[in-house]
């Protein structure tokens, strides 16, 4: 009857034994801050209690203050209840201490194999040839190769935590830094970075986001390779070319001339079949060497030793002719062709057909590798010291593997699914004609999701028109 109408709660049950232990005369306010329980909760069981005889109140309103007073009939059963409670809070506490130590040794052993995984995964990327560097979302440096410390050419160890700015001080590196940071900062991108070291050696850099669980971002990764090798393949590639073109120009004209003298009958009259067959040798020898001129003009138009007339020119002006020029070629593919530009000048000193040409190959190659209903936009705004021109489409973009060949001369990345051809040129142009303006050109692409092509380039402060002079 007891528990049934008086510790009828666990309020209650409470009150009564801190009470009878304590022998605590306080108000209901002191009660409720040594409980840690709402004040209009304590109050409440505390009022029931008096009206039970179990406890006294000694004044009226906020100020009341109530002591343990039981009734003479209901003392014994107070005592034989605190004892009961007593002994439960005893037991519970050595279960709740058990309980607590098993969990401790479960989280203990979680972490053992935590850690276990971790050493795995930290041997099999040191082993790795390409460097990685792993950041958390916060840009903390949290795993860190050691071929990315000797690419890089930094001074720290594997484990060092510092954030990517502070691992990063070089100037040279700043790009890569700017690339992991905008990873982070927005997610979904992959950027592809080139990196020109002192000693004259290039670094190819991929930032990518690292997602978890319910594609919450956890942080980036970024893969750097060393390229220089590539450079200097492509270059040997195009010194072959050239070459080799040479060398099939002598006996192809020798070819061409002898069939040429048998159709002339020079060497005897040839009858109808065999008139045909050196017609057709002569067709053939035109188609090749019509190859090999496409092959040199496509070698020779690879920027190497350039000479620039330069002139200070609003970037507006050359984006608004790039689009009108290709206006045309966008609605017959049944494209939208817009432009976002600003209401200031964007100056730079550049080579105003160089300047040209670059943009004009990024249009160019939105607006073929964008389906039908798609979209390009070419973007120019500035960016504290520089100027930037951004062409984006709504194409089939370009795959992670892809995007560190798409800058090479000759490369075909992504052109088999469109069916498009092309010397694969525009790019290796455009990329190299952007150097020696002192500025760069980059890609950030989604595969299946489109492409923007980025040309920053140094920008003018001013707005007196410069001299021209070469460069």
């Amino acid at each position: 009857m007891f528990i049934r109408h008086i510790a009828n709660t666990p309020l209650k049950k409470e009150l009564i034994w801190l009470l009878h232990e304590n022998r605590i005369v306080d108000t209901c306010h002191g009660l409720a801050n040594w409980m840690n329980r709402r004040e209009s909760d304590v109050r409440a069981a505390v009022e029931e209690l008096v009206n039970a005889g179990l406890l006294q109140r000694i004044g009226e309103g906020e100020d009341a203050i109530y002591q343990y007073a039981p009734s003479p009939e209901l003392a014994p059963i107070v005592e034989k209840f605190v004892t009961s409670y007593a002994s439960a809070r005893s037991i519970l506490s050595d279960y709740l201490s058990e309980l607590q130590s098993t969990i401790e040794e479960i989280q203990r052993a979680g972490l053992r194999e935590i850690k276990l995984e971790r050493s795995k995964l930290k041997s099999i990327i040191q082993s790795m040839p390409i460097g990685v560097v792993v950041v958390d979302i916060s840009g903390e440096v949290v795993l860190l190769n050691s071929a990315a410390i000797n690419l890089l050419g930094l001074r720290l160890t594997d484990d060092a935590t510092m954030h990517v700015a502070q691992a990063l001080t070089h100037e040279s590196l700043k790009p890569m830094v700017e690339a992991i940071e905008r990873v982070l900062g927005e997610g979904k991108l992959i950027i592809s970075r080139e990196i020109r070291r002192e000693d004259g050696s290039y670094l190819n850099v991929i930032v990518a986001p690292v997602y978890g669980a319910e594609e919450v971002q956890l942080g980036a990764v970024a893969i750097l390779r060393d390229v220089t090798e590539l450079k200097q393949l492509d270059q040997l590639r195009m010194d072959f070319i050239l070459s080799l073109s040479h060398d099939i120009r002598s006996p192809l004209t020798a070819i061409k001339g002898f069939a040429s003298s048998l159709l002339r009958g020079t060497f005897g009259e040839i009858n109808r079949d065999q008139s045909r067959a050196v017609e057709l040798i002569l067709h053939q020898s035109d188609r090749i060497s019509e190859m090999i001129e496409r092959l040199v003009g496509a070698a020779k138009s690879l920027p190497t030793s350039l000479s620039l007339r330069i002139e200070t020119i609003d970037v507006r002006d050359v984006a608004n002719e790039c689009i009108a020029a290709y206006l045309g070629a966008a609605m017959d593919k049944g494209i939208s062709l817009k432009s976002l530009l600003p209401s200031e000048p964007v100056l730079v000193d550049a080579d105003r057909e160089a300047l040209t040409r670059m943009l004009s190959n990024l249009i160019d190659n939105a607006i073929k590798y964008t389906m039908q209903g798609g979209e390009v936009t070419v973007k120019v705004h500035q960016a504290g010291d520089f100027a930037v021109l951004e062409v984006s489409d709504t194409g089939v973009g370009i795959s992670p593997e892809d995007i560190p060949k798409i800058f090479l001369p000759f490369s075909r990345a992504g052109r088999e699914r469109t069916g498009t051809s092309s010397m694969g040129l525009g790019l290796a142009i455009a990329k190299r004609l952007a150097e020696a303006h002192g500025g760069t050109i980059t890609v950030e692409s989604q595969l299946g999701k489109g492409s923007t092509f980025t040309i920053t380039l140094p920008r003018v402060k001013h707005t007196a028109q410069k001299p021209h002079m070469s460069a």
